[in-house]
């Protein structure tokens, strides 16, 4: 099973890369905060760092983009223009807050034609894209018009992501998109060259996801790995210094034991958020996890 981790670009340096290398880890996830940074920060942070990825690079450390990238495919500045391509929200009102209505087709062809856009700036050596629908951290934010009212969410996302797949197909024709699935919503059968990314954020993160308090996410974990065999990956967020279950102390049983959970499953790979590393001296949290997953 291979193993990655995602970091917040800001904490993107030699000295992680480094890290990295010396535990074996060849997976590397960029990621920023939609409500702290704007693509275009992220971009510019880009063009200054391209060199530290290609030294990432030629190490063996494949470096990927992990990005919540709607609003970003379709500017917000067009809602003045266009608000009908935006989402409705539950009171009636079009809003540019997140996403856009799936209803659209020239929304989704603005979607697909900026996905191939930000694929070839980005130039990422993988085939492996995470290009998002915008973060609803656990709300309501899909589209409540007429037309998409009829559509369940993980239908809307559906055909947001068939777009950004699209725009990807004619920068990369080997491109596969992750649909990320934070656990709540049912899934279906994906299309081809979409692969599911299960990342269960609203679970409790300071208890074993066999714990009677996360029977749900440990439940459709199951289901899963049933339905999609070896085809898929977890993200976790077992290196999250933000939440107080990171790695130290008595949760490093519970991250021990999550690892071992989710390994009976055969994901292909699985990750993890780490977020915040310098709060560990000598990036002990990567250390640890990336042993646990070897033993």
């Amino acid at each position: 099973m291979n193993t990655g981790i995602v970091v917040l670009f800001g904490d993107f340096c030699q000295e992680l890369l480094y890290a990295c290398l010396d535990c074996g880890i060849q997976r590397l996830g960029l990621h920023f905060n939609i409500e702290q940074n704007t693509m275009a920060e992220y971009c510019d942070f880009i063009v200054r760092n391209r060199k530290l990825i290609r030294f990432a690079s030629n190490r063996g450390i494949k470096i990927t983009h992990y990005l919540h990238a709607v609003s970003s495919l379709l500017p917000r500045t067009l809602f003045v223009e266009k608000p009908q391509w935006f989402r409705m929200d539950e009171t009636g009102k079009r809003t540019p807050d997140l996403n856009l209505c799936s209803s659209s087709d020239d929304a989704l062809m603005v979607i697909e034609k900026n996905a191939e856009n930000l694929a070839k700036f980005l130039e990422q050596e993988t085939h492996e894209y995470h290009f998002w629908t915008d973060d609803d951290f656990g709300k309501d934010v899909f589209c409540h018009c007429g037309e998409c009212c009829e559509k369940d969410c993980f239908n809307q996302n559906r055909i947001i992501y068939r777009a950004v797949l699209r725009g990807l197909k004619k920068y990369d024709f080997s491109a596969r998109l992750s649909y990320l699935d934070y656990g709540k919503s049912k899934t279906e059968r994906l299309d081809k060259d979409m692969f599911l990314e299960y990342a269960p954020f609203l679970r409790r993160h300071d208890l074993p996801i066999e714990s009677q308090d996360n029977i749900f996410f440990k439940n459709k974990s199951l289901c899963i790995s049933k339905n999609y065999k070896n085809t898929w990956l977890v993200l976790e967020y077992f290196l999250s210094y933000d939440y107080a279950s990171v790695c130290s102390g008595k949760q490093e049983e519970r991250i021990r034991q999550d690892i071992s959970f989710y390994k009976t499953l055969n994901p292909y790979a699985l990750d993890t958020f780490v977020v915040f590393p310098n709060r560990l001296k000598n990036y002990d949290g990567i250390k640890k996890y990336a042993a646990w997953l070897r033993s």
